[in-house]
């Protein structure tokens, strides 16, 4: 097998796994970082994995602890590119810290460390989001993800600063919806931040208001690929979203499924907006 030159972290998720079937596509050699055997069965069992990848483009590396020092030492070594995805998804937990916060910012600040420590890694191409540098208003289950994603923009930044790595850091705001590659029935399709866009056609209601900045998956993906060229500077964040109105999602529904709305299939649910948008000029120039 040819070595491994990208890392992918979180690539069980619904941002991480379109990325890898991106780069796999693209012809990158990817070692993916899973926490157990049962996570890289789960991606190699996948049928969009199945009908690309040759056996000798995807390898695994097992990391039951990401919150230990040295964590991401061996997953790194001979990597020339990591494109790190993993973070909690924002859930009410009784343990915020350890569940949510402590994952996403000691995740990522082992995996800087260990970077620093690796003189093959070229480039890091890290997904942040909008929430790391928008006002938010509090809802339940939402504050020690938006803490975790503004502490660990920070940290970043605090790096690049004070360490002037060799390596570049490019990060990719956006807060995400679309096809689910990785989903193979209803209830994982409903698992993500899918289900915040469904409400709007499932006559679901959902109490906490949504980003009215938002980005499909695919362009997502596709400009996290593209980032790890050479010819993209490194040091910037590139945003990836469009402002959208929820409530327009159903009278799309309408238009293209009439009959599906006749007979109930689909039905119209209200989702809240609240304004926040990222500028995305730039990523389209680029």
């Amino acid at each position: 097998m040819a070595s491994p030159e990208l890392l992918i972290t979180g690539a069980t998720g619904f941002i991480g796994f379109k990325i890898l079937l991106d780069a796999l596509e693209a012809g990158y050699t990817v070692r993916a970082a899973v926490r157990s055997a049962s996570k890289s069965e789960f991606i190699l069992s996948n049928p969009a994995i199945n009908a690309l990848v040759r056996r000798d483009s995807l390898s695994f590396i097992e990391l039951p602890d990401i919150l230990k020092e040295g964590a991401y030492d061996e997953a790194l070594n001979g990597v020339t590119h990591v494109i790190h995805v993993a973070s909690p998804l924002p859930f009410e937990t009784k343990d915020p810290e350890n569940v949510i916060f402590q994952p996403a910012f000691k995740g990522t600040t082992n995996l800087l460390a260990s970077a620093l420590k690796t003189p093959s890694i070229k480039r890091i191409v890290a997904t942040s989001s909008i929430l790391s540098n928008t006002p938010l208003p509090s809802f339940p289950g939402r504050n020690p993800y938006n803490a975790s994603k503004i502490c660990t923009l920070n940290a970043i930044d605090d790096v690049v600063k004070e360490k002037k790595p060799s390596f570049d850091i490019i990060i990719m705001p956006g807060f995400v919806y679309g096809g689910d590659k990785k989903a193979t029935d209803t209830e994982s399709l409903l698992a993500g931040s899918n289900s915040l866009l469904l409400a709007s056609i499932t006559g679901k209601n959902p109490a906490i208001p949504c980003l009215i900045g938002i980005a499909h998956v695919n362009d997502v993906a596709k400009v996290h690929v593209l980032a790890l060229q050479e010819k993209f500077k490194g040091g910037q964040a590139f945003g990836v979203t469009a402002p959208v109105m929820y409530e327009d999602a159903f009278e799309i529904v309408r238009k293209h499924f009439p009959k599906a709305v006749e007979d109930g299939i689909f039905t119209q649910g209200t989702q809240n907006n609240f304004a926040v948008n990222r500028d995305a000029s730039k990523t389209e120039e680029a």
